[in-house]
């Protein structure tokens, strides 16, 4: 069966395939931009600040919420980082065998120096209780209840 198919056949199929797939991802994402496209009606990127003209989103000095976002981004760095003190610091409670008291005065500690503590109201808080949760649990074999992981973000 496969000595009958040969390279050429197999690198067209494959070619149209992709050619395929691509235009249905291009027209399920960027439906109302491609519209626009054909129908001459697009702004140039530099008339738009880099946004398609009828885009439901708008420009940054128009919305207020863009420096929220723009904030929320800002503080991926800091996350990021605090993810890996977290996990240093879990690790290395486990290796001391550190009682759950002191391992919850250690996060408190690290949640309160700056710039972790910006990290308190913000949409990260989840995410770094979730990660606390986890490597507790397999570095400490200790289980965190929401209101501990609450205790652990008090100023």
């Amino acid at each position: 069966m496969l000595h009958a198919i040969s390279w050429s056949t197999f690198f067209s199929v494959i070619g149209s395939s992709l050619l395929f797939y691509w235009s249905f991802i291009a027209f399920v994402y960027y439906r109302q931009e491609i519209k626009l496209l054909l129908a001459g009606k697009a702004k140039p990127a530099s008339q738009t600040n880099g946004l398609i003209a009828d885009s439901p989103f708008e420009a940054e000095e128009d919305n207020p919420a863009s420096s929220n976002a723009e904030a929320g981004a800002d503080l991926f760095p800091v996350a990021y980082a605090l993810a890996e003190e977290v996990k240093a610091l879990v690790k290395d409670a486990g290796r001391r065998r550190l009682i759950r008291e002191e391992l919850i005065q250690a996060l408190q500690s690290l949640f309160k120096r700056n710039p972790y503590s910006q990290l308190r109201d913000t949409g990260f808080r989840p995410a770094i209780n979730n990660l606390v949760e986890a490597e507790a649990d397999a570095h400490c074999s200790m289980h965190f209840s929401p209101e501990d992981l609450d205790v652990l973000w008090l100023r």
